[in-house]
């Protein structure tokens, strides 16, 4: 995989081997992935993309800890070789979801639904209302916004707090599923630009999972295609839209509109020029 532009490629963030996750529906099973394997490192940004179906969002899952795979391992280096229900990084990974932002308590206040993830199974304390005012800040929100309630807000100032929630828990890894997918074009790439400048700036590894590969050609650096649950390319973003050496990737990059150089330009300069 690349790194992302003036840094050098770090340690390893997560090997994923030879993923396999079944789904069982009576007699019926589903794979929903085989044998997916990828690694990611420290200062790469890495997109994951697919349709409906392909398996992004299961892989997500399994990588928060949410799906115990069939059969493979992943690894944490720093935690060690993942449990099979994934215990053993519930800290150290967390996921933010299309329907985080929808999850939220509509009679809790923005900052005590931070503060739950800081004080974990303690009494919320004055100290982490005080912390969710911080993480508030830490994802551009003011801290008068800490005193509203969901209904008061935004679908992206929800998200933003969905976020900022996930960063309370303290990860090494934030993992993001279609978290732009609900909103608008104009709020998509504030969160877009949110999440880049908790990589660049905050050092926070991000794994970044969507079906459009316009949003991936802007954020990510390297780019895993899934397909019916297997991985049929990957490598740098760059090189991926310019010459995708497979069909259903050519069939991605046809879906974005008007001309794919634009992407190819932005993904080379490392996805900082997201139009609004």
């Amino acid at each position: 995989m690349t790194r992302a532009p003036g840094c050098e490629a770090g340690e390893l963030v997560l090997r994923v081997q030879d993923l396999v996750v079944d789904y069982r529906a009576g007699r019926r099973r589903h794979r929903a992935l085989d044998g997916v394997s990828i690694d990611m490192r420290q200062g790469e940004r890495l997109g994951i993309v697919g349709e409906s179906g392909s398996g992004k969002s299961t892989l997500g899952r399994v990588i928060a800890g949410l799906v115990t795979p069939t059969s493979g391992s992943l690894t944490l280096p720093g935690d060690g070789r993942l449990s099979a229900a994934g215990q053993a990084h519930r800290g150290s990974v967390q996921i933010v979801l299309q329907e985080s932002a929808n999850a939220l308590d509509p009679r809790m206040r923005v900052d005590r639904a931070i503060a739950e993830a800081l004080a974990g199974d303690h009494r919320i304390t004055r100290e982490h209302l005080a912390a969710a005012a911080q993480h508030l800040e830490r994802v551009g929100l003011p801290v008068e916004y800490a005193r509203k309630r969901p209904r008061e807000l935004s679908g992206g100032e929800k998200q933003r707090v969905a976020i900022a929630r996930a960063l309370a828990a303290g990860p090494r890894l934030l993992v993001c599923d279609e978290v732009t997918s609900a909103l608008d074009v104009s709020v998509q790439a504030t969160i877009v630009n949110l999440l880049m400048d908790l990589h660049d700036n905050d050092g926070m590894e991000i794994l970044f999972i969507s079906h459009d590969m316009a949003i991936i050609g802007f954020i990510a650096t390297g780019v895993v295609v899934l397909n019916g649950g297997r991985v049929v390319e990957q490598g740098p973003t760059s090189q991926v839209i310019q010459s995708p050496a497979n069909e259903y990737t050519r069939q991605l990059i046809a879906a974005i509109p008007g001309a794919s150089g634009a992407v190819e330009s932005n993904s080379s300069e490392g996805g900082r020029n997201v139009a609004s």
